[in-house]
């Protein structure tokens, strides 16, 4: 993004209309921060206890933190108009949005290794896998923090956001279809077949729920890109879409860390 751009991008923030609607947004993120300090805390439990997909969702509440101090940060350069912090903040949410889509991706590997193989699975549960867990949690931190500093918005940032999320949406569509092949396969009709397959299923809407949001995601961040391509100057249109695709990043904030919650306190209505 070059600097007319980034002034252009910023008077969204400032002196558009869609100003109120961005900031109500933001802080409806600060108002989710005692949530993730809640999952935070939670970690701090029984840590032998906890699967991957739950250190996965730890992570998620870690890297949204950084989110709620982005929004912080964006709400205090909204009103003494600093389009400079604007910029500064949307490189925090970059961050954000790269963990969101691997840590949905991860949480739904997961879910398939634990319902497809999981004899497999049950081996990555002992030491080496957890070693495995952990590579892989530094690896997603340490990328999104250097895309976060070194990726510009611009064609090569959009080209880079399709290949990661198109990818992470064939990942979780993958692995959705086959616990869904798992489900309705042959076998049914004994108890223990029965409580095997409320596991699965439960598997099974955890991926959907997941790839609900990511592609909830797509079709609004690539809308906005295809349209600031399109369209020339930058203009109230941009903003109503920025708008949008921020609002619907919510979701991806979301799901982990109420899934989360609902396997550790499960709502009867929703069993």
């Amino acid at each position: 993004m070059n600097l007319s751009s980034q002034v252009d991008y910023s008077s969204c923030f400032i002196n558009s209309p869609m100003r109120p609607v961005l900031m109500l947004n933001h802080f409806t993120n600060v108002f989710l921060l005692p949530l993730f300090i809640f999952i935070l805390y939670a970690a701090f439990g029984q840590t032998s206890s906890f699967t991957h997909s739950d250190m996965f969702t730890f992570h998620m509440a870690a890297i949204e933190l950084i989110g709620v101090a982005a929004s912080v940060m964006q709400v205090h350069a909204m009103l003494a108009k600093l389009p400079h912090m604007i910029i500064l903040g949307s490189k925090f949410f970059y961050l954000t949005w790269f963990g969101q889509v691997f840590f949905h991706a991860l949480t739904c590997v997961d879910r398939y290794l634990a319902v497809v193989h999981p004899v497999t699975y049950l081996g990555l549960r002992q030491s080496q896998g957890v070693r495995l867990r952990n590579i892989i949690i530094a690896g997603v931190w340490l990328f999104c923090i250097l895309q976060a500093i070194v990726l510009k918005h611009g064609m090569f940032a959009i080209i880079v956001d399709n290949i990661i999320l198109c990818s992470a949406l064939i990942v979780v569509a993958f692995c959705s279809l086959s616990v869904l092949y798992s489900l309705i396969g042959p076998g049914r009709g004994s108890k223990c077949r029965n409580k095997i397959n409320q596991s699965k299923r439960r598997a099974f809407l955890t991926i959907v729920v997941i790839l609900g949001v990511l592609f909830l995601r797509l079709i609004c961040s690539q809308t906005v890109k295809l349209v600031s391509i399109v369209v020339y100057p930058f203009n109230f249109t941009h903003c109503v879409l920025i708008g949008i695709e921020t609002i619907t990043g919510l979701p991806s904030s979301l799901v982990l860390p109420l899934l989360f919650l609902h396997k550790t306190w499960p709502v009867p209505c929703c069993q």
